[in-house]
């Protein structure tokens, strides 16, 4: 705020009295001489004028400092940019705050050329980018690294990853068929190979039973002419899942003597996915046979099976 009041000027700087006379002031009776009368006019004028002018000075100084526009003009590069710094250097010799150099032919650095920029809050707040100069479109790279205080080092350069190199890199693992994570059949809920061969039917086995029902036809032709009997037949079992069930079937005919009998699965739909049927006591008039459902659900099976005897 401005000085209103008019400033009482006055130019006769007269003379300064006595030290003594200041000291104990005007005695009565006395009269001062003029110049007396002038100094103390001419001085404090002076000194009012001096406030004035150190008030508006002070005015000034407060609206400038208080100014947000860049008064100076001062420009980011004198603000942030410093000179090279070796990367070998503790990060504890950084100033605070955001700078930035180039880095040509320095150690320490992922490559020869490059900008730093480092970002320091306090010595166990520090950060530090440097990007590659691009030569070529091959040869462009951001790295990261931090500032350790206990115990001091800078941790290792770290290439950040573009989008396009995290996907191809992603793709190129989804593709592979390696079984690169190692998984065996338990992690997945399948059987091995050993558990699978115990618990279903192996071409081997499926062949060895093959081979078991030609010789028993021929064994039935041969039969037909030495006098003997065969009868066969099919019978349905439903068998609740992961389950084992025995049902008894009878002979159409009886027999003199115990026949052999063997089964198996007619089922249209996988039958190989299951164990063969077993067969358990077998009489003359009867035998029992044995499946088991190693699905999850419910299935009806076809067993058939012929008896020879």
């Amino acid at each position: 705020m401005p000085f209103v009041s008019h400033l009482p000027t006055w130019n006769n700087p007269g003379q300064k009295p006595p030290d003594s006379t200041i000291e104990r002031g005007w005695g009565a009776g006395e009269y001062p001489p003029a110049d007396w009368f002038n100094w103390q006019w001419y001085t404090t004028y002076k000194a009012i004028e001096e406030i004035q002018k150190l008030a508006a000075t002070t005015t000034d100084l407060t609206t400038h400092t208080n100014r947000k526009d860049n008064p100076h003009q001062v420009t980011s590069q004198q603000v942030t940019a410093i000179s090279a710094i070796d990367g070998t250097v503790s990060g504890d010799s950084y100033p605070t705050g955001l700078t930035i150099f180039d880095a040509t032919n320095l150690t320490s650095y992922p490559t020869l050329f490059g900008t730093v920029v480092t970002s320091k809050i306090n010595n166990s707040r520090m950060s530090q980018w440097f990007f590659e100069h691009a030569f070529n479109d091959t040869q462009v790279g951001v790295y990261l690294r931090h500032w350790h205080t206990t115990p001091a080092r800078w941790t290792s350069w770290v290439r950040i990853e573009t989008t396009e190199g995290a996907e191809a890199k992603v793709n190129t693992h989804a593709n592979r068929k390696d079984n690169p994570h190692s998984v065996t059949a338990e992690q997945v809920g399948a059987y091995s190979k050993t558990e699978s061969d115990n618990k279903y039917e192996t071409p081997t086995g499926a062949q060895s039973k093959a081979n078991q029902a030609e010789t028993k036809a021929k064994s039935y032709v041969d039969g037909k002419v030495k006098g003997e009997k065969i009868q066969f037949g099919k019978v349905t079992v439903t068998i609740p899942g992961n389950s084992i069930k025995t049902t008894t079937v009878t002979f159409p005919e009886g027999f003199s003597a115990f026949p052999v009998v063997t089964a198996s699965i007619n089922n249209s739909v996988s039958p190989d996915k299951y164990p063969a049927p077993t067969i358990g006591v077998v009489t003359t008039t009867s035998f029992q046979i044995t499946g088991q459902n190693t699905s999850s659900g419910s299935i009806v099976f076809d067993y058939g099976w012929i008896a020879m005897g």
